[in-house]
């Protein structure tokens, strides 16, 4: 079974250049990079068994050490990501939505003086199982 996390790998990596991992980089990564989730999955189910497709809540939180850096990289992934729909990766999406997008608090890795930048992106993903 193909999942919705393989294609907002395989997109975000196409649009940016960028290594994208699930759920948390790697020590070795080096920025930018990008990092994604899924915070939830609802189905909906009636007497006869599931009545829709899955749809659910990822999360993704693109990191640079620049801030100019990081909006550029974050609209890269919108442009992929929004309202897409077909196959990819093995996966059939039927709709993509990005319904939140923020600048996060800076973060200081490892004692780091200057900040890495942060933008995290929230998609409602509907695909076919």
């Amino acid at each position: 079974m193909a999942y919705p996390e393989s294609w907002i790998k395989a997109a975000c990596e196409l649009a940016t250049g960028r290594s994208a991992y699930p759920m948390a980089a790697p020590k070795s990564a080096q920025l930018p990079y990008i990092v994604f989730g899924r915070n939830g999955t609802e189905r909906e189910f009636g007497l006869g068994g599931i009545v829709t497709a899955p749809h659910g809540a990822f999360e993704v939180d693109i990191f640079a050490a620049g801030y100019a850096d990081v909006k550029a990289l974050a609209d890269q992934v919108r442009v992929a990501m929004h309202g897409f729909n077909g196959t990819a990766s093995g996966v059939t999406i039927t709709s993509t939505i990005l319904t939140d997008e923020a600048d996060t608090d800076p973060v200081y890795f490892d004692g780091q003086d200057v900040p890495t930048y942060c933008v995290s992106q929230t998609y409602a993903i509907r695909w076919s199982e």
